[in-house]
Parts: structure tokens; sequence; C-alpha cells
């Protein structure tokens, strides 16, 4: 179980705690990725109620449902139930309050197949099914965790409820449990959907983040039928470089990390990002041609010919 942990108005002391808890849930199967507060959707947020900035995320947290931990006392005013625990003490007791608030999520998460195992197509990451038939190229509505987004890959664009919706989504793209539901091209959803993005930029940005949950991109001579659309994405040099290369010239996987500089696990994570957009198209390896015979060995196949009346 991963988990997007965000921590909010700490001190330095606070913060060494919050990674020390996540060290302590990877112990139970959680894996806690531990970073700023920024606003996008997490699934966890770690606070100091008594600072004025983290009673504000805490405000934002309640409205979201985001599951928050107080460091140190809540005030009177604030109930400590939604999904809102105080926490004081050793990491341990963080630890434990973190354990708490994931406790549902983690019940079912050991109800699933080892690591490895796969029972059904919807235990495969998102990424990976929207980079297979007959997924790829396909409109769909896809959901993942409670929210629903619509991918179109035949106006390249991405939609969803909220910003927050697609940012969630973008961030769950390594991760399996994704429901897909087929739409009929050029016919809007009846979904309502108020923010979009580039369908490109936002494979690419969820691939990169889940590039350590993704397998190798399959060997073979791969190349980009078209630029992607990557104007709004920030932080994707590596894959304006990529798609650069494979604009020139069709490479291997390990050949096109090694003509770039680029890490390998990057470089398959861009792969993948490109053809869930279906914009990579595999090169087929030319059939060897047979090679000519010799001019005596046509002389003797003209002579047999002829000898039983096969000469044209």
């Amino acid at each position: 179980m991963r988990l997007d942990l965000r921590t909010a108005a700490l001190t330095e002391q606070e913060e060494q705690r919050v990674r020390i808890a996540a060290q302590l849930l990877a112990a139970h199967g959680g894996q806690a990725r531990v970073g700023a507060w920024d606003g996008t959707r997490c699934d966890l947020v770690v606070l100091n109620a008594d600072d004025g900035y983290g009673r504000h995320v805490l405000d934002i947290a309640r409205r979201r449902g985001v599951p928050a931990v107080a460091l140190g006392p809540l005030r009177p005013d604030t109930e400590p139930a939604g999904g809102i625990v105080a926490a004081e003490g050793s990491a341990a007791s963080l630890a434990a309050a973190l354990w708490r608030l994931v406790g549902t999520a983690a019940g079912e998460a050991a109800t699933r197949p080892a690591p490895g195992v796969r029972n059904t197509a919807a235990d495969q990451a998102g990424l990976l099914r929207l980079a297979a038939t007959p997924l790829r190229g396909a409109d769909v509505r896809a959901t993942i965790a409670g929210r629903s987004i619509i991918l179109r890959p035949s106006i390249g664009r991405t939609r969803g409820r909220t910003l927050s919706d697609l940012l969630a989504a973008r961030d769950h793209l390594g991760e399996g449990g994704w429901q897909f539901e087929a739409l009929a091209p050029g016919v809007d959803d009846a979904m309502p959907t108020d923010s979009a993005m580039s369908l490109d930029a936002f494979l690419l940005t969820g691939a990169l983040r889940a590039r350590a949950a993704l397998p190798p991109f399959p060997d073979g001579e791969w190349a980009l039928r078209d630029w992607p659309d990557l104007g709004a994405a920030a932080d994707v040099v590596a894959g304006l470089r990529l798609a650069q290369r494979l604009r020139r010239a069709a490479a291997t996987p390990q050949g096109l990390a090694d003509g770039t500089g680029i890490a390998r696990d990057v470089a398959d994570a861009c792969l993948w990002a490109f053809r869930a957009a279906n914009l990579l198209t595999e090169i087929a390896a030319p059939v060897p041609r047979a090679p000519a015979a010799p001019p005596v060995v046509r002389q003797l196949l003209n002579r047999l010919a002829a000898r039983f009346g096969l000469a044209r």
C-alpha cells in the first residue's frame, strides 16, 4: 500500500518524526512518500494544529475529506472526528495514529494478491492497461479511488470535475484498481467536467511519478508517429529529449537511454506514457532476402527446368 503523505507547518524535529513514522509504517506493509503540502490531493496530511497555517490546511483537509493527523492539542472548536486525530509523543505514537487512519485501506490491501501475482486485468497499473489494446487510443471514462476522469486520445485531452481529481488520478497511474468504460468517439460524457489538461502531459507526468512501479518497456525498435503535447507540463525535460530523439530515428529502449544519457527507468516511464497516448509505433524488423544464386547454380537450375519442360 503506497501513501502520499504531506506535511504542513512542522518544525524540523517534527518533520524528522514524520519521516521516522513513515519508516515504521513500512514494517507493516505501508509505503509512505513524504512531501510538503502543496494544495494538491494526497492520502494523509500531518500538521501543527497550534499554527495558523496548520489550522488553515486542516480546514482544507476537512472540506476535501483528507485524513489529517494534528501534532499537539486540537483547538476546542475542532472535533477529532471525520478522519482527524491528534498525536503527541514519540514517532511510534505518530505511526500508530497514521495506521489508525489507514487501517481500513490496510485491511483491504491484505486481501490482495502478493506482489507479482495478478488475478485480473484490474490488478494491473492503470497506465499499463491504457498502453495495451483495446484501451490504447480509445476514449474512456476512468475511475480510481472514487474519482472519475475522462480520457480522450481522439482530441488529446483529459478532463475531470476538479483539478484535484485530475491530479489525484495522475498520481495513481502506477497502481491497480482502475475501472474503464468506453465512450463513443466525439460524444461528450454526462459527467460535469470543469478542469482539463493535455492528455500527453497528464500521462507523462504520472508515468514519471510512478516509474518505480512500472516494468521495463518491451524491447524492439520504436518511433514517435507524432510530437507529444507537453507544453503545459513542468519537469518533463527528459520526455522532450526522448521525443526529439525518437522523431529523428527509431530506437530500442536501452539504445534510447544510452544515446540520451537518461536513466533507463526514466526512459521506460516516458515510453509507457507515449504508448498509452497512442504516439508510439513499433518498427517491424525487415524480412531478410534470400541471397541470389551464383551463376553456375543458376545455369544448372535452368538446364533442369528445360529438361522437365519447366523453362519459360
